[in-house]
Order: structure tokens, then sequence, then C-alpha cells
């Protein structure tokens, strides 16, 4: 079985969206939280299954209009954990995954494909 999700918004990264207070504790800007939170939205649209418990395969694939995005490695932490609770139980049950990034699309827009391995 896999999972397709699709995501009509422009895919972020955590580590551009980490904000220090005064005494140096870092928090996410509310930019990244209204991100993680229509993310979690548009995958419980999407999935009405169980919880995953076992290993999983990720495959992410976002469109960007140009090439203004944050680096590819940076990616996927944000958009998987978003996904945690409601997809899978925890994102350390991911062993693989892969991250394309396609430019000059006529949207911005991300798809996210989770199978289970065994």
């Amino acid at each position: 079985m896999q999972i397709c999700l699709s995501f009509p918004f422009r895919l972020i990264s955590k580590d551009n969206f980490k904000c220090y207070n005064r005494s140096g504790r870092f928090y996410l800007s509310d930019k990244f939280k209204t991100f993680e939170k229509n993310a979690a939205i548009f995958a419980k649209m999407q999935y009405n299954g169980g919880i995953l418990i076992s290993n999983l395969e990720v495959e992410i694939i976002a469109y960007y209009k140009n090439k203004k995005h944050s680096d590819t490695g940076n990616l996927s932490k944000g958009c998987l954990d978003a996904l945690e609770k409601i997809i899978y139980k925890n994102d350390n049950q991911i062993k693989r995954l892969s991250v394309t990034v396609y430019e000059k699309s006529q949207e911005e827009k991300f798809e996210i494909k989770i199978k289970e391995i065994k």
C-alpha cells in the first residue's frame, strides 16, 4: 500500500524558521507553525487510515516557481514532523527518504508518498 498526499502550498525548511529569544533559547516562528498546522490539516483531509507502526519509505517531491528555496537536504524535517501521529507514530520509522525538487514549475506545491517496507 502506498499513501499519496498532496499539499497546495510551498514546502519550507524548519531550520530556516528557527528563532532565538534573548536568553538564547530557540522557538519556531509563527510562519512555520502555520505551515505545520496546514500540513497536518491537509494530511488529515486525505488520509483516514490507522497510524502506521512499521518501517517506512518516504518520497517527497517539491515544486517551486523559481530557484529560490531551501537546500534539498533541509526540506524534509518540517513536513515529516507535521505528519507524526497522523500517518505514522514517529518519524524515526522512516528508513528510506528521497527528496526531489523541481524548479520553474507553474505552481508551488509538494507531494509526499509513503510506503511500508518489510
